[in-house]
């Protein structure tokens, strides 16, 4: 039985905020974080992956921009505005793009080691639609 267990573990449930429930899921890259719960998270810092223009048409109030492009201006930002323990929520524009991944990989990383990183499932693209199926989300 001792074998199996690895296997049997495909996710975990996680208690945030008010008794609310959430799944979240490991991935070889971190774990990926609902949006209901990432916004249920205690002061998460909450990191936009997508490229400047898309930031600047919309994004979560108080998120800091960190990307490949502006990595070594950026990270400086989010270093000073990290303390330890303190959750970060990593998003991009959707299910489908990677620049949130690779940005919370390099966090999580040998030169930053910063913990604990969140990937947000659905990036922007599920912050939206959960905002216009009417679910309240209370922003940060």
């Amino acid at each position: 039985m001792k074998t199996w267990r690895p296997f049997l573990v495909l996710g975990m449930c996680a208690t945030l905020g008010a008794g609310t429930t959430a799944l979240l899921v490991p991935r070889p890259e971190g774990v990926n974080i609902l949006p209901e719960a990432a916004l249920r998270l205690p002061m998460p810092l909450w990191i936009d992956a997508r490229g400047e223009g898309d930031f600047s048409r919309g994004h979560v109030p108080g998120a800091l921009l960190l990307n490949e492009d502006n990595w070594s201006q950026a990270i400086v930002g989010v270093l000073e505005a990290w303390s330890p323990g303190r959750p970060i929520v990593v998003y991009c524009g959707s299910s489908k793009c990677s620049a949130s991944h690779a940005v919370a990989r390099r966090l999580r990383g040998e030169e930053y080691q910063l913990e604990p990183v969140h990937v947000l499932r659905g990036g922007w693209d599920a912050l939206e639609m959960s905002a216009r199926i009417g679910k309240e989300l209370k922003w940060p």
